[in-house]
């Protein structure tokens, strides 16, 4: 076996146990993995305010507090609009069953040729009692969480870890690639600083492209569904905006939230082709 092929194979098996590691770890690395790449995604805000003289302590909490508000603000964002959109819902849920009726009966009659019943008070009674018998999920959770009480602890401890271990990793970042760059071997040490400095460079572009094209997603959806007249244009062009950078979840998010929203505001069905054109 020549040397090029025995190095392969030994970076080979590196790579698969390493792999087979991460993979019986998840459960334990996740929160670590994620502070990795916030911190990563992170690290240049931080660079540029500790080149403004400040603190690199004081520059990464600055940094992860602007981090905490604008998911806050998210948070309010889209918890109140899910809100009233689900009061909306139950006060418009007659009216609905009443359009129903004066609508589809007929034609339902005309296409099966037989007098077809509509009770809309049976059924307005029987999706009301259902609805309102969603408020006893509550006490049926209750059980649930405590006897899953010990994963619930394990996936909050998760989350206070991230911050936690993201602020380490942020502080010391420049110390942290400084030993990293030492355990490279000399002989390599030349073309894997290249190979991770385009990598980094790529990767950069990425997160700028895609926060641009969050930022003007949010803008357009925001600003078509204001045009069309939708009451909650705003919070949720920001939501489905925010949401591209996963593909077809921020559309298919915005979409449901949006035709929901025109759905209970507007009594044309023609108003809500026009809010699924913005999508």
């Amino acid at each position: 076996m020549t040397s090029s092929r025995f190095v392969a194979l030994q970076w080979s098996l590196l790579i698969a146990v390493a792999g087979l590691v991460f993979y019986l770890l998840a459960p334990i690395l996740t929160p670590f993995v994620a502070a990795g790449i916030l911190a990563y995604i992170c690290n240049p805000l931080v660079s540029r305010l500790c080149a403004l003289k400040l603190p690199r302590a004081l520059a990464v909490v600055a940094v992860m507090l602007a981090l905490l508000l604008i998911f806050a603000g998210l948070l309010l964002i889209m918890l109140p609009l899910l809100e009233k959109e689900s009061s909306l819902l139950v006060a418009r849920l007659p009216e609905w069953i009443e359009a129903g009726r004066v609508r589809f009966l007929p034609l339902l009659q005309q296409w099966f040729g037989a007098a077809l019943q509509w009770d809309s008070a049976a059924l307005k009674n029987l999706l009301m009692n259902h609805w309102q018998s969603a408020g006893g999920v509550a006490g049926k959770l209750l059980p649930w969480l405590s006897s899953g009480g010990g994963a619930i602890i394990g996936i909050f401890v998760n989350l206070m870890l991230i911050p936690v271990a993201m602020f380490y990793l942020l502080r010391d970042w420049d110390e942290l690639l400084a030993h990293l760059d030492a355990l490279i071997p000399r002989h390599w040490h030349d073309k894997v600083r290249e190979i991770g400095g385009e990598v980094d460079g790529v990767l950069a572009e990425f997160l700028r492209g895609q926060i641009a094209v969050m930022l003007l997603m949010s803008a357009f959806y925001s600003l078509v569904l204001w045009l069309v007249g939708l009451e909650f244009a705003l919070p949720i062009g920001i939501v489905a905006g925010m949401l591209v950078f996963i593909p077809y979840l921020g559309m298919i998010t915005g979409l449901m939230l949006a035709t929901l929203a025109a759905a209970m505001q507007f009594t044309e069905f023609s108003s809500v082709l026009w809010v699924w054109a913005a999508f």
